[in-house]
């Protein structure tokens, strides 16, 4: 019985970016093993059996057949693959299938043991490299996407898998590295710019282009790796991309706009002018207050509204900072009622409605927190 499995190297390779696809076939290796071989003599020496392999695979596959219904089968596996091998493991030995048998090593052939400790050396060591699909070395996550797809394939064991399902896998795993690859090149050239390591407030018009110029490449990177399978499936998958994309954009931008020094200022802007007209009319009424008790009440009425005013934007800015500080849940829902992000506060007027909402607050009433949550 043959078996036919794509050899894992189990190596990680590093992945350059913007690295580009120079080999013609999509697959580097193709190794069939091929179990209880019996053609091998004791006196053979390894390097004979590994020459005879190597013309037998040759013969097999590579060699033009009368059959010609295996043809295109023939075909299809020179064209993807760089190099096809085979190895013939001889039988471990006639002890083996009995129920007898407890798993001991001596009781395994000698030539079986000889040729699996050959098979393991050169799988594992001498023919090992950095696995390439499409002339891109593979990073040690994408490899292990690959791996946990061949090994869903083969999990029910009383069937094997179909070509076109192997293909299919294969090209899943391709497709969904793609997208994983696309959205790390967007999100880390975003943060180089808005990241959140970044205090600097980006211009409009500048986050713009730069989110177009991010969302450009990394669309050139998935349209590049993501070239197996039906075209549906690779447009499903790029719609998902874009998706992923724009909801992280959403995020920057929210990130962007709490960075400007100017964005929310409506909502100290006219605290600020009724606290100054107060301040300028206590003067006024300052002037009569000796002689008169309504001045007298004014001018002390206008200086707690003053003081107040002020209280309550020193208020509003350590809270704001605190908030900004905060990372449990519960105390961003609370913050989030308390200090509106200045990108919902976006006008005079709902500066004004804040602030309205919180006077009686100030002057020592109650405050109506349903009516504050939905100002």
């Amino acid at each position: 019985a043959e078996e036919g499995g794509h050899k894992a190297e189990n190596a990680e390779g590093a992945a350059a970016e913007g690295q580009g696809f120079v080999q013609d076939k999509a697959f580097q290796q193709l190794e069939f093993l091929v179990r209880d071989w019996p053609n091998f003599e004791e006196d053979d020496t390894t390097e004979s059996m590994l020459q005879f392999m190597d013309e037998y695979v040759h013969d097999v596959v590579m060699k033009e057949k009368a059959a010609r219904d295996l043809t295109e089968t023939r075909d299809q596996i020179t064209s993807c693959f760089e190099k096809i091998s085979c190895f013939l493991l001889p039988h471990p030995g006639l002890k083996i299938p009995k129920k007898s048998y407890k798993g001991t090593v001596a009781d395994l052939d000698e030539l079986f043991r000889s040729m699996l400790t050959t098979y393991m050396r050169r799988l594992f060591s001498v023919d090992l490299e950095p696995k390439r699909i499409q002339g891109r070395a593979l990073t040690a996550p994408e490899l292990s996407v690959y791996i946990k797809t061949y090994v869903g394939l083969f999990q029910d064991g009383r069937t094997f898998p179909e070509a076109m399902t192997v293909l299919q896998a294969t090209a899943e795993a391709n497709n969904r590295n793609a997208l994983t690859l696309g959205f790390k090149k967007y999100a880390e050239e975003m943060d180089k710019l808005v990241g959140p390591g970044k205090s600097k407030y980006v211009k409009k018009q500048e986050f713009e282009e730069h989110c177009t110029a991010c969302r450009t490449g990394a669309m050139e990177l998935f349209d590049g790796m993501a070239t197996m399978g039906a075209p549906a499936a690779i447009a499903a998958i790029r719609q998902q991309l874009e998706a992923d994309i724009a909801r992280a954009q959403e995020n920057y931008e929210v990130m962007n706009t709490q960075r400007n020094p100017w964005q929310g200022a409506e909502q100290y802007i006219l605290p600020m002018a009724v606290a100054i007209v107060a301040f300028v009319a206590r003067y006024f009424t300052d002037v009569c207050a000796p002689v008169s008790s309504i001045c007298s009440n004014t001018s002390e009425f206008l200086g707690h509204v003053y003081v107040a005013i002020f209280c309550f934007l020193l208020f509003m800015s350590a809270g704001e900072r605190t908030c900004r500080e905060q990372r449990s849940p519960a105390a961003t829902r609370t913050c989030h009622i308390l200090f509106p992000s200045p990108v919902h506060a976006g006008s005079i007027k709902n500066g004004f409605d804040y602030f309205k909402e919180l006077l009686p607050l100030l002057m020592g009433g109650q405050l109506d927190v349903a009516k504050f949550k939905t100002s």
